[in-house]
């Protein structure tokens, strides 16, 4: 679903909201226009990749030519301390790939939370930048910008609703019935939601009250597959689980993973040793990378932390 592709939008506001979100999404932006005076205006004002007069261009061969490479998350020489006190991250220097699921470990205040919240642009760098796409991230609208994240984490919200309007949430008027059923069987909820009495109408109460802790955490995942989002946080999305339930959760997080771009905030190290890579930090500084075999057979700080919690 994210294999990068070309875009063609028209010139004027909606046109360049969807150019921000299309780059977001890894893709190449082209303006489709009337006349050669305006294609050179929403290059220079709506940062597109390209313009095309519809009246003299040939569209096809234009698209063809801008065929994209690839879409990075990059964080350049990043740092960043609260209230100017003793930096939380320092010269965080990171690339990481489209499609790529990247953990980050280190004990607690190491900056793990801290990169992920100047990512998604709760704070900003100190010094450094962070970009996507190799575009700024402070570029672009900072709603249309943060709609390209989805969040799993151990604290589930769930809202008095029904379990589509959960799935579906921020977007239920607009949703397909569709989308909200796969997001059900690819995050193991079917399951329990056929045993409903209503299915996909059944109320949960306040806070999910009526389901269990796998079940909230299993819907959870669903809505963050229904929103279908470029780039996926997790934090211990499954810490609070006993063994068997935990066991359909991760399998219900492997299957949202792919195609998207995944970052780990790991505390169990148990739940990252099949990522692409993982970033070990220190006192807010990358001190090893690679695969868990490599770091474990460097005999460093993360085989330190794995040996701890064995």
């Amino acid at each position: 679903m994210y294999k990068r592709q070309v875009v063609s939008a028209a010139a004027g506001a909606t046109g360049s909201m969807a150019g921000q979100i299309a780059k977001l999404r890894g893709c190449k932006v082209i303006g489709i226009v009337g006349s050669d005076e305006k294609a050179q205006l929403i290059v220079d004002e709506f940062g597109f990749d390209a313009a095309i007069n519809y009246k003299t261009d040939d569209i096809t061969a234009a698209v063809a030519a801008l065929a994209p490479e690839g879409a990075d998350i990059y964080f350049d020489n990043v740092s960043f301390s609260y209230d100017n006190n003793k930096p939380s991250l320092k010269n965080i220097t990171l690339s990481i790939k489209q499609g790529e699921t990247v953990a980050l470990v280190g004990s607690t205040g190491s900056g793990k939370t801290t990169l992920v919240n100047l990512l998604t642009r709760f704070y900003s760098p100190t010094e450094g930048k962070i970009a996507i796409n190799n575009e700024d991230i402070n570029s672009f609208d900072l709603e249309s910008y943060r709609s390209n994240f989805s969040f799993v984490d151990q604290n589930v919200r769930l809202f008095n609703d029904t379990i589509s309007g959960n799935i579906a949430f921020g977007q239920k008027d607009k949703m397909p019935m569709d989308s909200i059923i796969n997001a059900a069987n690819v995050s193991n909820s079917i399951e329990f939601i056929e045993k409903l009495d209503n299915k996909f109408d059944s109320d949960i109460g306040e806070d999910g009250v009526t389901l269990s802790g796998g079940q909230r955490q299993r819907l959870s995942i669903a809505r963050a597959i229904a929103k279908d989002s470029a780039i996926l946080i997790l934090d211990e999305a499954t810490s609070a689980l006993d063994s068997a339930t935990e066991k359909l959760v991760q399998s219900a997080i492997t299957k949202m993973q792919k195609g998207r771009t995944t970052i780990i905030i790991a505390h169990r190290l148990s739940t990252i040793q099949n990522a692409d890579r993982i970033i070990v930090l220190k006192e807010g500084a990358i001190i090893e990378q690679g695969s868990h075999k490599e770091l474990i057979k460097a005999s460093g700080e993360y085989a330190k932390l794995n040996q701890q919690q064995l």
